[in-house]
């Protein structure tokens, strides 16, 4: 039997693969996310709004609540890119990586992230 936070992950999940983000928006409020402190719920919210800054927000406490958590320093590897601090958000790929390392979407999005510093040798090392 399911407890309320996997049945909420699971809602929420399937409206995110639905790219329902509006509807995310409105099941996570923060009174609920402050109830759960769960980091899969944060970066779900996070994701959801398209306000680099709110998406740093939450990546934030994504992170705050899951340290180990891959996807939220992926999460706000994304602001950070799209603040255009590309520093950090090599920083914050990078530690998605470690946690990660069999992910290879981590390493395309760091190349990326190179690629737009102009690191190419780097980058290319990533894509292959």
């Amino acid at each position: 039997m399911k407890n309320q936070l996997e049945e909420l992950r699971e809602r929420v999940g399937t409206l995110f693969q639905l790219r329902q983000m509006e509807e995310i928006i409105k099941l996570l409020p923060d009174d609920v996310l402050k109830e759960y402190k769960d980091s899969e719920l944060y970066c779900f919210r996070a994701q959801a709004t398209h306000v680099a800054d709110e998406v740093l927000e939450y990546a934030n406490k994504a992170i705050s609540a899951d340290p180990e958590n891959g996807s939220a320093y992926f999460v706000k590897c994304n602001a950070l890119f799209q603040l255009k601090d590309y520093e950090q958000a090599i920083v914050n790929i990078s530690t998605a990586i470690k946690l990660e390392p069999s992910n290879r979407f981590y390493y395309k999005i760091r190349a990326l992230v190179l690629n737009q510093k102009g690191q190419f040798e780097k980058a290319i090392e990533d894509y292959s």
